[in-house]
């Protein structure tokens, strides 16, 4: 190495070195002949120094073990103002009494594919791995499992650094500790078993799985971020996660996001996470207690939030927080603090959700608990179980999902949600994923009689829901006439058992075209029922 120039790649045999190498001011590959077989321990001599330091420069590493490191920083590998591209390399047992027991990085452009951490340990933050300012990291395809910090299990990243994590399994890390900054200017919130960020421009996690991770005193189970920026993620796995911090803040079992801005989360499940001492079983959002000015925003969309739990807001607490919640599923949450509530969502203090063609169902004690009455909670086009103040179409019944205890969340052919949210789509984060579910009914809950009602809404646009009555199994029929009497669409014309049912249309004709705006009929033949009504399309 001492003896390499810009651009050479050393090549390293298989066997078991000592560590202590020193890369400065040079662009070279070390490059491992086997992963299995070319490991790089700490040297016996020098107990505190990482086993590979990088100054300035380009480093490669490729294909090594590199076990039982410890230093004051980065107890494998140091970087300091150099890029560091690493692949294939395998971190186990490494130590730091500050910073990053496998990777410390600052100023530094880092780059991680294809690479374990387990069982490293750092003393304050970053259990496997810690970035510093001005850093930038990119994580892929990589496994980190039992490592161990005062915040951050897995990763922790501060100030103004960038963090990318795609294709990353994260799993039984520990955040053991919360020592939060006395000054109150600078607040810090610790935890994160996960991942921690704090004061950092952006951080983004695709296609990653987030499970069993553990902030033992303080916030995010699996994920905290206090003070970013930026944040984006899209389909994850959070689950199974907890926190268990007692004071304020210390929520999120699955997520915390406390003055985090620009929050974006997408197409992810949110499963099983516990704040067992705290508010947002799944995800808490917002500021620091008494912070009014404070109002972070983020956007839900297509999130699966289910069988979470804490005290309050048992899938979700927001805290001086701007909500837009979009086509998600909430579902089988609980809240156990009778007082704040809140199974689905609990909203405190100058938040304003927003809940468009969202589904929650089965959520204990309720589904959304407002505690701040100043600030009306917004609900449109949704399922929601017990009645809630809001526009379009809401409705209050069974959304039939497929398989709940088997976690399938998708909604049955003959579920009250398809097609009943605005444009015509469905409400909820799922779309049909089974066959007809026919539900059992007594005798008594059956309609006496058939009734064609009004349509709702009316005047509509672009979609509406029509509802009829059959007290006995009928061939039924409804179609839509124009006002000249020419049919316009067939919506259902097959046999039905019993029962209270609905029908949307689109407003399309048979050849699946939008119609014109104006008044239309709509007629059911039921056995030998008729009745027509009619209806307005606005455009």
């Amino acid at each position: 190495i001492d003896s390499s120039s810009d651009g050479d790649t050393v090549l390293v045999a298989a066997g078991i070195y000592e560590g202590g190498i020193v890369i400065s001011n040079k662009a070279i590959s070390l490059i491992g002949e086997s992963r299995e077989g070319t490991k790089i321990n700490q040297p016996i001599s020098s107990p505190q120094i990482s086993i590979v330091d990088c100054q300035a420069g380009t480093t490669r590493v490729e294909n090594f073990i590199i076990k039982h490191g410890s230093s004051n920083i980065g107890g494998g590998i140091y970087s300091s103002g150099s890029t560091v591209e690493i692949d294939s390399v395998d971190f186990a047992y490494n130590s730091s009494s500050n910073n990053g027991a496998a990777i410390n990085s600052i100023e530094s452009t880092v780059k991680v594919q294809n690479s374990t951490f387990s069982h490293n340990e750092s003393n304050y933050l970053g259990g496997a791995i810690y970035v510093d300012p001005l850093t930038t990291c990119e994580i892929y395809n990589s496994s980190f499992d039992n490592n161990e910090a005062l915040w951050g299990g897995a990763i922790a990243t501060v100030g103004g650094g960038k963090l990318l994590v795609e294709g990353c399994n994260i799993s039984f890390n520990t955040a053991s500790g919360n020592n939060p900054n006395p000054n109150e200017n600078y607040p810090t919130f610790g935890g994160g078993g996960g991942i921690y960020q704090e004061w950092s421009d952006s951080l983004e996690i695709y296609d990653s799985e987030i499970t069993n991770n553990t902030a033992a005193t303080g916030a995010g189970g699996g994920i905290a971020v206090y003070l970013s920026d930026d944040v984006t993620i899209n389909n994850i796995v959070l689950s199974d996660n907890s926190s268990s911090g007692p004071n304020y803040p210390s929520g999120g079992g699955g997520a915390a996001f406390y003055r985090a801005d620009n929050v974006l989360f997408e197409n992810s499940t949110i499963a099983n996470n516990v704040s067992n001492h705290n508010s947002g079983g799944g995800i808490f959002l917002g500021s620091e207690s008494g912070q009014a000015s404070i109002v972070v925003h983020a956007t839900f969309n297509r999130l699966t939030i289910v069988n979470n739990s804490a005290l309050s807001g048992g899938a979700i607490f927001c805290w001086s927080a701007i909500l837009n919640l979009y086509h998600s599923t909430l579902a089988q949450n609980e809240a156990s603090n009778s007082e704040w509530s809140g199974g689905g969502l609990a909203s405190h203090y100058v938040t304003e959700p927003n809940i468009v063609s969202s589904l929650f169902y089965d959520n204990i004690p309720n589904s959304i608990h407002n505690g701040y009455p100043y600030t009306p909670v917004l609900v449109a086009y949704s399922l929601v179980q017990e009645w809630w103040a809001g526009w379009g179409n809401l409705i209050d019944v069974d959304p039939l999902f497929c398989d709940p205890d088997s976690g399938d969340y998708s909604l049955a052919e003959n579920s009250p949600c398809v097609g009943a949210s605005q444009d015509g789509s469905n409400m909820g984060a799922y779309g049909i994923g089974c066959d007809p579910i026919i539900l059992s009914i007594s005798s008594e809950l059956l309609p006496v009689t058939y009734i064609l009602h009004q349509n709702y809404p009316n005047p509509f646009n672009p979609v509406t829901t029509l509802r009829y009555d059959l007290p006995e199994n009928s061939l039924v029929n409804v179609t839509v006439y124009d006002m000249l009497g020419r049919q316009v669409k067939t919506l259902i014309n097959q046999t039905q058992d019993a029962g209270y049912r609905s029908i949307v249309w689109d407003a399309t004709n048979d050849y699946g075209k939008p119609v014109s705006a104006g008044i239309y009929l709509f007629q059911i033949q039921a056995g030998e029922y008729i009745s027509t009504k009619k209806m307005v399309l606005l455009k």
